[in-house]
């Protein structure tokens, strides 16, 4: 990539098949998280966010019409996440994994793009119930 050029500064394109977690070794796997917590206390609400139209050439603050989520592009796709619980706790995996999880509605779980009230291209989604993974 060349110095001021509108290609995506993390070059690798987003595609559904990255990552699947679903056939190892053929392509990245999803990984997973905890929930996020303070003093081993988890929070009672979380929300997903995601700034990734600041990465976006076709995004600037006089044309938000390229602010989108997934980013226009090949594969058409954004990694999400999804809950689930492994040993009785929730925990999120971050990824392309829809089979027994909770999705959050996939791209949908990051909401709208809040550039009127940030001033500047940030999705924020609603909140959600840490019991809900």
């Amino acid at each position: 990539m060349t110095p001021g050029s509108p290609q995506r500064l993390y070059r690798s394109p987003y595609w559904t098949e990255w990552p699947t977690g679903t056939t190892a070794g053929t392509y990245p796997a999803a990984f997973i998280d905890s929930f996020p917590t303070t003093n081993g206390k988890q929070y009672a609400h979380y929300f997903f966010q995601t700034d990734i139209a600041l990465s976006e050439s076709s995004c600037t603050s006089t044309t938000l019409s390229g602010c989108t989520v997934p980013p226009d592009g090949p594969g058409n796709f954004y990694p999400y996440w999804s809950g689930t619980k492994v040993n009785g706790q929730c925990v999120f995996e971050f990824g392309n994994v829809s089979s027994r999880v909770n999705t959050f509605g996939k791209d949908a779980e990051y909401g709208t793009d809040q550039f009127m009230t940030l001033g500047y291209p940030e999705f924020i989604g609603s909140t959600h119930n840490v019991s809900n993974c």
